[in-house]
């Protein structure tokens, strides 16, 4: 069973918010687990363009888009824990748009969820071990970015450009958030783009194996940078059901919910080592942790900023 019930109202600069908690546990009438075995809890939060806002995925859906919310779902399955999520994302954005509407906003929310801990655990002196830990504290960042910035490729900007970019992006991060918490910085499968017609579309992917190259050379510009390689067609084909499942939306550009949620456990297969605690080879190209198969738990928050842009 699955319930969804709003959560909380509005983060400071965004201009659409919506919120949601959802579990795959039962619950009473009032929205409590019952019977529920008390698991660890992973804080993720995915920030970027239009994939995280939800451009291409079925718009009837009140549990917010589709990447997000599959991605939390396959950490959950993956890593055997709890798994809230909160998605933040502008249309159109490329690394100068993230930096300067979506990242204000990280800080912001986080800073203010800081403070009512800190409130709560000091008006409370009866407060359990368990509360007294229940701070808002991020465990990792997914940032999907890239397409948008090698746009501007056709203006002479080059994969350089991109990777100073991406170092100042990651320092605001960490600087929001802490320094403690891992980045992660997927590859994008531009092989699957149907809008470029040959010749074009040879030229769409090998630019953007340049600019993901650039993502790859965070794992040694910064601490806990974590890279996650493109997905090879057929990885995302057999994910989403194998061969002749479409992937792609009507544009051309943008997954469909079925690529989107192929990509997400792509993802989560590279993240879940980074959550379970695994340092070794994180960086390692290629490099596909998974993590046992557990029961679903219960997926998390979306927060989606729909800002002016394509």
């Amino acid at each position: 069973e699955t319930k969804v019930r709003p959560r909380l109202g509005a983060i400071p600069g965004a201009s659409t918010v919506a919120m949601k908690t959802s579990s795959s546990e039962k619950s009473d009438g009032d929205g409590n687990d019952v019977g529920r075995k008390r698991r660890p809890l992973r804080r993720v939060v995915i920030v970027g363009d239009s994939l995280v806002t939800g451009v291409g995925c079925r718009v009837d859906r009140c549990d917010g888009p589709t990447l997000p919310r599959r991605l939390g779902e396959a950490l959950a399955d993956a890593i055997g824990a709890d798994v809230e999520w909160v998605a933040v994302g502008a249309k159109g954005a490329d690394l100068a748009a993230i930096r300067r509407d979506v990242i204000p906003s990280l800080r912001s929310r986080w800073r203010r969820d800081d403070d009512d801990d800190d409130e709560r655990r000091s008006s409370s002196s009866s407060s359990s071990s368990s509360s007294s830990s229940s701070s808002s504290r991020i465990d990792a960042v997914v940032l999907m970015c890239g397409v948008n910035d090698f746009k501007h490729a056709l203006a002479g900007r080059a994969p350089s450009a991109f990777h100073a970019d991406l170092i100042q992006c990651v320092h605001d991060i960490k600087r929001a958030l802490g320094d403690d918490v891992w980045v992660i910085l997927p590859g994008m499968p531009m092989q699957l783009a149907t809008i470029f017609p040959p010749p074009l579309r040879y030229l769409a992917v090998y630019a953007s194996d340049a600019w993901d190259a650039q993502k790859r050379k965070m794992c040694d510009a910064a601490a806990r940078v974590r890279f996650v390689p493109s997905p090879t067609a057929s990885a995302m084909q057999s994910a989403a059901g194998g061969p002749g499942v479409a992937m792609v939306a009507i544009d051309g550009i943008h997954p469909n919910d079925a690529g989107y949620g192929a990509w997400a456990h792509h993802i989560a297969e590279n993240v879940a080592p980074v959550l379970l605690g695994d340092g070794a080879a994180l960086c390692e190209e290629g490099n596909e942790g998974g993590g046992g198969k557990e029961e679903r738990a219960r997926a998390s928050a979306v927060v989606a900023i729909d800002a002016r842009g394509t």
